[in-house]
């Protein structure tokens, strides 16, 4: 497959694949379908020609796995802060406990 890039700075040599200047940007020497996928993931990077349907397929496939991690992130990371919330009320009962517990001793 070839990748289609309107990135406005551009280089000849990305990531290893050479570009050459065409109208309207610089398209890419053959890649296999991991490197086209990995480029469309990028914003200025596209399929180009009879690719492109598998690309954007590619392309949607990568932004779900993005999705899916980061949403596997922000939910351990809220079952963390859960934990840790928890944790601290119970911190704060005990010390409420305690308090009380001294006045009334005194």
């Amino acid at each position: 497959m070839k990748i289609f890039s309107t990135k406005p700075n551009q280089a000849e040599l990305c990531s290893g694949v050479r570009f050459e200047r065409v109208d309207g940007g610089m398209v890419s020497e053959d890649v296999s379908d991991e490197v086209g996928a990995r480029f469309c993931s990028i914003a200025g990077f596209t399929a180009y020609g009879k690719d492109r349907e598998a690309a954007e397929k590619a392309e949607a496939a990568a932004l779900a796995k993005r999705e899916a991690e980061a949403a596997a992130q922000a939910a351990e990371e809220a079952k963390k802060a859960e934990a840790e919330a928890a944790a601290q009320a119970a911190a704060n009962a005990k010390a409420d406990a305690e308090k009380k517990k001294q006045g009334k001793r005194s």
